[in-house]
This record gives C-alpha cells, sequence and structure tokens, in this order.
C-alpha cells in the first residue's frame, strides 16, 4: 500500500495535525499532542512528518542518479538510503 500523496502540511493548535489530501479532501495523518512531548519539539515533530513524501521523493531520486552515474560500489550511505527508502515503502 502506497502512502497518501504529498504535499503534506500541518496546524498549529492544541492538537497538531498533519494533513494530507485525497481526491480534493483533507485527511489527518497525525496528530501530536503538545502537551506529551512539549510545543516547540510537537511543532518540530509536525514538519518533519508533513516533509516526509518530498523527502521519500528527494531520496529516491538522488538514489538514483548515483546509481545511474556508475560510481556505485557498495556505497554505506548509499546502502542506508536504500534501507529507509524499503522501510518508508514497507518493503523491509
Amino acid at each position: 500500500m502506497k502512502h497518501t500523496p504529498g504535499p503534506w502540511e500541518h496546524n498549529d493548535t492544541d492538537m497538531l495535525q498533519v494533513q494530507g489530501r485525497v481526491m480534493g479532501y483533507s485527511v489527518p495523518i497525525s496528530l501530536i499532542q503538545k502537551r506529551s512531548v512539549g510545543p516547540m519539539q510537537a511543532k518540530a515533530n509536525a514538519r518533519l512528518i508533513a516533509a516526509a513524501p518530498e523527502l521519500l521523493e528527494a531520496l529516491k531520486q538522488l538514489v538514483n542518479r548515483f546509481e545511474q552515474s556508475g560510481a556505485y560500489d557498495h556505497d554505506h550511505t548509499i546502502e542506508l538510503a536504500q534501507s529507509v527508502i524499503a522501510k518508508a515503502e514497507g518493503q523491509s
């Protein structure tokens, strides 16, 4: 199963909500209680979660370019990136 396509965004209320859009409708992706970790950390968590689709796509493009360049020689960083992509896509 694929994740809800980005972009995702977050609001700033007592309960931070990260939202995506499906068929034109706003859908909740994640709820973060400010009181559970504090308002500053809750906002940082919401920003990171909201950026997840773009981060995944950027990482996939970087790995693809690196592999196509012919410079790939079992580089630890690329292997880590491939592992993270697999995890995000439910393949690990």
